[in-house]
């Protein structure tokens, strides 16, 4: 079966990560999360050369019911809400949660 990767935040980092899981050559389904248009339209072009339904999506309203695993990559000040968005619209098998957490308790 061929996993499916969440990146939300698809900025510097978040296109980092694309980066990083195209150079591992396994066959995988890679859904970008951006709301930006810009970082959107560089995201997509990197998400290309993945197969399999891949593609970069403007928020989480359309995404799968579950994931192998989940990215997230936007700053500190939108991380808790991404998270919080994600686990309300699929179940991931594990999460990655880039840089400093949070800024506040």
């Amino acid at each position: 079966m061929i996993p499916t990767i969440m990146v939300v935040g698809c900025g510097n980092i978040g296109r980092r990560h694309i980066e990083a899981l195209a150079a591992a050559g396994v066959p995988m389904r890679v859904i970008g999360i951006e709301p930006g248009a810009g970082a959107r339209a560089q995201a997509e072009t990197l998400v290309a050369v993945f197969a399999n339904g891949s593609t970069v999506l403007a928020d989480m309203d359309h995404v799968p019911d579950t994931v192998d695993l989940v990215i997230i990559a936007t700053s500190a000040a939108h991380r808790r809400a991404a998270f919080e968005t994600m686990l309300s619209r699929c179940t991931p098998k594990a999460v990655i949660l880039e840089k400093v957490l949070f800024t506040t308790r």
